[in-house]
């Protein structure tokens, strides 16, 4: 089911992006965000979804030349985070989003940076997804 919700939500952000405008997009995905953020007892999404979503903002983000609310946004992923189960651990696959940064000039100066970010998903647990975004908040110049 997790697999499917993401595959589903990439291919919706991939839609909004290139069909509706990166505008759009960052509208859909702050309704997302604050409608999974709003009823903690019953989210629409799964903590592993909520991540992902956080993430593909930041992206966003930074395709809009919005990158001053970048570290807010890193804020925000990393509080969620640290609400999370010691054992937990994102299985998000970001190879479409990876493939874009990859490909749009929009996103040259941060190129370095974003696979940073990417890369903290490999994390095995919470501490060492916490540690890692701590890093790529550190490293983070808009």
């Amino acid at each position: 089911m997790r697999i499917r919700i993401s595959i589903t939500l990439t291919v919706l952000f991939f839609v909004l992006t290139n069909l509706a405008g990166l505008a759009q997009a960052e509208n859909w995905l702050q309704g997302q965000i604050l409608k999974n953020h709003g009823d903690m007892k019953k989210p629409d999404l799964n903590p592993n979804s909520i991540v992902g979503l956080r993430m593909v903002e930041i992206v966003n983000a930074l395709a809009l030349k919005k990158a001053s609310a970048v570290s807010q946004k890193l804020k925000e992923l990393r509080t969620y985070v640290s609400g999370q189960p010691v054992s937990f651990h994102v299985d998000w696959s970001f190879d479409g989003t990876e493939h874009y940064v990859q490909t749009e000039k929009v996103f040259a100066r941060y190129r370095t940076w974003l696979a940073d970010l990417f890369a903290v998903v490999q994390s095995n647990d919470r501490a060492a997804l916490l540690a890692a975004l701590d890093h790529v908040q550190a490293s983070y110049k808009p």
